[in-house]
């Protein structure tokens, strides 16, 4: 894989360490586009940082996050079986403990159409490993007297079940929906699956830690976003990071106005929304939300031009529309 750029990539050479301890027969290159300018136009690089994917002298564009992890996961996943076979209880266990957030699916026939739906989703997800079994003694392990998908997590819930017809789409949705928790904290590491996630309308809940406005308002939110799963992202934004100064700015909000709502619509063209009230008890966001979903909020039509430094600091956290994604 190639990762096009400017500058450094901290995060690319800690992934390229990862995969040689692995013993790993994929390599990690770098271009510097500023230089390789004939080679860069050849590959349609348009931005950096770009990554592509070279097998067999096809690319395919990268399509996971900025992390390490991510990266390593990624490469994984294109290469080998789009599922993990899981043949005993420990070995489910120890799958289950690698990562925050895996997917198992329990078919007794890996032949059936069910499954291959289920390979299906897997093959099409990057960011999260799946695992697939056949053996009874799983079955009893995790409850399940038919086939089913079971999403295990680290945090909220800890663990969701699939319900419905098995299709590659339904298990897509099953899996963004219930992969986050129910409310995300924007940083360095949840914001490509921010952006990049299925959930387009997010809202935006602006907060002080050092003011204890979490301690306040996190309950409520957390209670509230349970009602709206895979229909809005609730995600909260400490305005003490300096870094986060940028996404007051381009809401047009002041510190005076902490803590304070907005909602997003991400599409081609951003669409703005603006509370008049921030709502710390579990009905007022409900209700915001369900206002919002119902078409019945107003948009808010401030708008700032894009900075013209926005895609040189290594720390741009700021909403900007689907066509300019954080790299």
């Amino acid at each position: 894989m190639v990762w096009t750029l400017q500058g450094s990539c901290p995060e690319y050479a800690k992934a390229a360490g990862k995969l040689a301890e692995m013993g790993s027969a994929i390599a990690l290159g770098k271009v510097d586009a500023t230089e390789e300018t004939d080679l860069a136009e050849e590959h349609g690089v348009r931005g950096y940082p770009t990554l592509k994917f070279f097998r067999s002298g096809k690319s395919v564009d990268y399509g996971g996050g900025r992390q390490a992890d991510d990266i390593v996961n990624w490469l994984l996943k294109k290469t080998g079986p789009p599922a993990k076979p899981l043949a005993t209880v420990d070995d489910a266990k120890a799958f289950i403990a690698e990562k925050p957030v895996v997917i198992i699916g329990f078919f007794k026939d890996q032949q059936s159409d069910a499954a291959k739906q289920f390979l299906a989703a897997a093959s099409a997800t990057d960011d999260h490993p799946f695992g697939i079994t056949s053996e009874e003694a799983l079955f009893t392990e995790y409850g399940l007297s038919a086939d089913g998908i079971v999403l295990f997590k680290d945090f909220d819930e800890g663990k969701n079940v699939y319900e419905g017809e098995v299709t590659e789409d339904g298990v897509s949705k099953f899996v963004a929906a219930n992969s986050l928790p129910l409310v995300v904290d924007f940083n360095h590491e949840t914001a490509s699956k921010i952006f990049g996630g299925d959930i387009k309308s997010h809202l935006l809940i602006f907060l002080s830690k050092e003011a204890g406005h979490y301690d306040t308002h996190l309950s409520a939110a957390t209670a509230a976003a349970k009602g709206f799963k895979g229909e809005v992202l609730f995600v909260t934004i400490n305005t003490d990071e300096e870094d986060h100064s940028r996404i007051l700015e381009f809401f047009g909000m002041k510190k005076d106005e902490i803590p304070g709502l907005r909602i997003i619509k991400l599409e081609e063209d951003m669409a703005k929304y603006k509370p008049t009230l921030m709502t710390s008890v579990r009905v007022g966001l409900s209700a915001l939300s369900r206002v919002f979903l119902d078409g019945k909020l107003k948009q808010h039509l401030l708008s700032q031009d894009l900075p013209e430094d926005w895609d040189k600091s290594q720390s741009r956290f700021w909403y900007p529309p689907t066509s300019m994604r954080l790299p």
